[in-house]
């Protein structure tokens, strides 16, 4: 038991390292230096780095063009609003014309002018006299677009070799109109008349500015804006627009039966500094889109097409000038003018194509079931009086074998295409 407490009793030497005092740290040992510690709420500017801490580093600055680009872009786009916007007001579209009529640009035909003197210029053909009767007399006479104040029987001048489109026109007679070329020094036409119903059509005419004197045929009739009424259908007639201080303006156009249509016109201003040697011709379709070619010599060169805005044609004064239109599936039409005033407007109505007419007929069995152009035809024997002019397809089918046939088929005008079609013994499809 006392060996015991004798073992855990400290010894003396024990308490005297417990007891030891430490000696103090040498002076030559470097201490390094205590980190401080962060406060544990940090202000805002403790959290910045020590300026002295702070070393520069060289940033290469980054150019962009972005915003450069972006206002040439602007500067582009105003630039090109301007340029549509001007246009606009300096064209010849008068507003509010639900016809789409446009008649001479003033800013065009003023910079027609005189062409340049080192320019050579043919001269005109040479003009002779046309002498103009009619069966029965009176009637009022339009020569390439220029309404005459007189009545047949009468006399006119226009150009040799030239084409030459008379219209005539007399109340209660169908009016008529007549191409010519004149060959000769001299020559006449006579007309005969037919006596008829002529369906009529209205035009409410207006000028800017108002107030121009109209002459319709000849015959002056009132001042703008003015209504236009028993007009003929369907057929070309003519009227002249005359203000002071203003340009002549001579128009040709044409209605339907019944119809009432608007025509608005801008007067251009005369230019007492520049004589006028150059006329505007401005083209209009109906149909709205149509090639405009000018003629010359047998050739045509293509003018332009008509669609939202008209084809404008420049034509020397006092020299002819020959258009034509034309569209698919339309007719064509033709203007014959002899340019004397500085402007003029031509509505090209082009007709639609005539329908001609032939007949087919076919013989076979009735076992067979026949195919015109994609649609089915009664049993044979088949006829069928009217078919239009032209190739179609004729296609034989044998319902049980299945066998097809395929042909062309030519109609002519006014005739009969005859085929007779058999079924042979080896099961093929013959047509004779």
């Amino acid at each position: 038991m006392a060996h015991d407490d004798d073992h855990r009793k400290p010894r003396m030497e024990d308490w005297g390292v417990l007891n030891a005092v430490p000696e103090a740290a040498p002076e030559e040992i470097e201490l390094a230096p205590r980190r401080p510690r962060p406060p544990q709420n940090p202000s805002p500017d403790s959290l910045l780095p020590d300026p002295d801490m702070l070393v520069d580093v060289p940033i290469k600055s980054h150019r962009s063009y972005a915003g450069l680009i972006f206002l040439i872009v602007i500067a582009l786009g105003g630039v090109g609003l301007y340029y549509v916007m001007s246009t606009d007001l300096a064209s010849d579209r008068v507003r509010g014309n639900p016809e789409g009529i446009q008649l001479g640009t003033p800013q065009s035909l003023t910079k027609a002018g005189a062409a340049p003197e080192d320019i050579e210029i043919a001269p005109p053909p040479k003009k002779t006299l046309l002498r103009l009767e009619s069966d029965p007399p009176g009637a009022r006479v339009v020569v390439n677009g220029n309404p005459h104040g007189s009545v047949t029987p009468t006399a006119v001048q226009t150009f040799v070799g030239q084409p030459v489109r008379v219209h005539m026109y007399l109340d209660g007679h169908a009016p008529v109109t007549e191409t010519l070329t004149i060959t000769d020094s001299e020559a006449s036409l006579k007309v005969d008349l037919e006596a008829a119903k002529v369906e009529t059509g209205t035009l409410q005419i207006a000028t800017d500015p108002p107030g121009a004197l109209i002459t319709y045929n000849g015959v002056v009739v009132g001042e703008t804006p003015f209504t236009l009424e028993g007009l003929p259908a369907d057929h070309p007639f003519f009227f002249r627009l005359q203000l002071e201080g203003h340009d002549p303006h001579t128009v040709r156009y044409e209605v339907g039966a019944g119809s009432n249509r608007r025509v608005g016109v801008r007067m251009t201003p005369v230019d007492p500094e520049n004589a006028r040697t150059m006329a505007t011709v401005t083209v209009e379709s109906d149909p709205l889109v149509a090639n405009i070619d000018r003629i010359a010599g047998g050739k045509a060169d293509r003018e332009g097409t008509t669609g939202s805005r008209p084809v404008q044609v420049f034509a020397r004064i006092g020299y002819p000038l020959v258009l034509e239109g034309s569209a698919r599936k339309y007719g064509t039409d033709r203007a014959a003018i002899d340019v004397v005033d500085p402007n003029y407007t031509v509505l090209m109505r082009l007709p639609p194509p005539r329908k001609v007419y032939g007949a087919i007929e076919l013989q076979g069995s009735k076992a067979l079931t026949v195919y015109l152009d994609g649609e089915e035809l009664d049993p044979l024997p088949y006829k069928q009086k009217e078919i239009l002019v032209g190739e179609h397809e004729l296609v034989i089918v044998e319902p049980e074998t299945r066998t097809k046939e395929k042909v062309k088929l030519t109609v002519a005008e006014g005739e009969t295409a005859r085929r007779t079609i058999r079924l042979t013994d080896d099961g093929r499809i013959v047509v004779e």
